[in-house]
């Protein structure tokens, strides 16, 4: 309903409290049930580029969307090239074309992944930290420095991807880094990330 910080989440901490430049506060449009399950994955996989207009329109109605920081640019979480080809386009770049658009703000594909790496889907809350732990590059980084820049993924579960992404996007300057996200889930996610620090848990 509301932006909350990753960061804070996987620690433990206040997620909705935290308001750190260096922590990547995420705002997300929906729940990844299995009816967002299912337009997201005919998104992604059905070949259906055309739906990252209306998904990013709904997205804005959101909440979430409505209390994010207007962005001074938009990047998407890319890609590898290997991946690209395969599928035929990138989802969430064409979402952060999208997102750029309706906010009059600058897209730019300043970020690279640098080798590919495995699906996060099919992997656990620690192997996807390390599957892509080093796997972002930033290009361009006089583009993101001093910038509010929008961090663009179509879903969010762990985290692990953004926050990798979000590293490298701060060390080359950025002022502030909200993250954007059609669907976040699966739900329950937050509760096996912190129950580790839970009493008894």
């Amino acid at each position: 309903g509301e932006p909350f910080c990753v960061d804070c989440a996987r620690a433990g901490g206040e997620p909705r409290r935290c308001f750190r430049p260096s922590h990547v506060r995420l705002a997300a449009a929906f729940a990844f049930d299995e009816a967002v399950r299912a337009v997201i994955h005919a998104f992604k996989f059905g070949d259906a580029p055309e739906l990252a207009g209306p998904l990013v329109a709904r997205a804005l109605e959101s909440t979430a969307f409505a209390q994010a920081p207007r962005p001074e640019l938009v990047v998407a979480v890319p890609l590898h090239p290997l991946r690209r080809r395969e599928r035929g386009y990138d989802q969430a770049a064409l979402l952060a074309r999208a997102l750029a658009r309706r906010k009059g703000a600058p897209e730019a594909s300043v970020l690279v992944r640098t080798r590919a790496t495995r699906q996060q889907a099919k992997l656990g809350a620690r192997a996807r930290a390390d599957n892509v732990r080093g796997a972002f590059a930033v290009v361009e980084p006089g583009l993101v420095e001093g910038r509010v820049v929008a961090l663009v993924d179509d879903v969010v579960t762990t985290g692990a991807t953004l926050r990798s992404a979000a590293e490298v996007l701060l060390a080359a300057g950025a002022r502030r880094l909200p993250a954007v996200a059609v669907a976040f889930g699966p739900p329950g996610w937050l509760d096996d990330a912190t129950s580790h620090r839970r009493p008894g848990g």
